[in-house]
């Protein structure tokens, strides 16, 4: 009888052990297509993503751009139920460059889809270190013709330099802004990102570092908020932060 209700046991265990391994085989994810690629190579990614999902928590879900051994994790912003907008803030300058879609399932990061972002035809794209990119200088021409609204509100000024202010161009992204000063002031793309933030938060609606105000007066960081994120990877750490 003993020997009997330990093989019963047994087989309970394991047909639980093969329902639970089918339940996670199977994604949350059941469609992911690229709407529409919003960019081209030497330019930073943009898509719209057709997704159909049984889960709507986004922060279970990871859609990374890698260029060899580089990955960056794109902003997701919903659209509306079917449809995100990713947006990220590295230049795609390889044409073997591939979209890759994530999903978080019992404690580990499962690969959904892979998408090549370019056709083989496409050739790379040679860029000089200290040159700016023309379409950088243009949006910097064109702040530079425009007045800026003055703010009431000021900034921290122990955060900000309140007598230097930052070349902005209506409807311009933070990412784009961050663009025209990180070669300047030598520090990556996600160090200018969130100094910027720290140094002007009042310009950003509920301190949502994806959600800048439209037509604000945006001030430098102070040169102790630049030193604090000169490093890449704690510009990095406290972006992520940001979007928790």
């Amino acid at each position: 009888m003993a020997n009997f209700f330990k093989i019963v046991m047994t087989l309970i265990l394991f047909v639980g052990s093969y329902m639970f391994s089918s339940l996670d085989a199977h994604a949350r994810i059941t469609h992911v297509s690229i709407n529409q690629q919003q960019f081209t190579l030497g330019e930073y990614p943009k898509f719209k993503m057709n997704i159909v999902s049984k889960d709507a928590n986004y922060k279970k879900m990871q859609f990374i751009v890698q260029q060899g051994n580089n990955e960056e994790i794109l902003m997701t912003e919903p659209i509306n139920r079917f449809l995100l907008q990713l947006t990220g803030v590295e230049d795609v300058n390889d044409p073997t460059a591939v979209l890759i879609i994530k999903e978080y399932r019992v404690n580990k990061w499962r690969n959904v889809k892979r998408f090549p972002l370019f056709s083989a035809d496409v050739k790379p794209i040679s860029l000089t270190v200290n040159a700016e990119p023309s379409r950088v200088k243009s949006e910097i021409k064109v702040g530079q013709n425009r007045p800026i609204p003055l703010q009431v509100r000021k900034p921290d000024e122990a955060l900000a330099d309140i007598h230097c202010s930052l070349n902005s161009s209506p409807g311009q992204t933070l990412w784009r802004i961050a663009l025209q000063y990180r070669k300047e002031w030598q520090m990556t793309t996600y160090g200018s990102v969130v100094a910027i933030y720290e140094a002007n938060q009042q310009a950003f609606n509920a301190q949502n570092i994806n959600s800048l105000k439209e037509g604000v007066q945006l001030f430098c960081p102070s040169n102790a908020v630049k030193d604090k994120y000169r490093d890449r990877q704690v510009a990095q750490s406290r972006y992520k932060e940001l979007l928790d």
